[in-house]
């Protein structure tokens, strides 16, 4: 079920960027709203998805789930650092 459009965005673009936009929405088949609201949305997916998904392989994946499931080990530096009061 598609949810209904109801938040609006405005920004500020060149008048060269909004011709751009604007014939590449022409283009694609889809209004200007359209091709602005799909580029974003696939754009903040990749800048998202490369805080949130990685791929290993295979060999990388199992010596990253062994050091994942290894007992912590004592870090004395580490240590120190979050005991230590935060400067003003």
């Amino acid at each position: 079920m598609a949810s209904t459009k109801s938040a609006r965005l405005e920004l500020r673009l060149t008048p060269e960027d909004r011709q751009l936009f604007e014939a590449a929405a022409e283009a694609g088949g889809q209004s200007l709203s359209e091709f602005i609201a799909l580029s974003g949305r696939e754009h903040a997916e990749r800048v998202l998805a490369d805080r949130t998904v990685f791929s290993l392989a295979s060999d990388d994946w199992e010596t990253f789930m062994r050091e994942l499931d290894r007992p912590p080990r004592e870090n004395e530096r580490l240590s120190r650092l979050l005991s230590a009061k935060r400067p003003d």
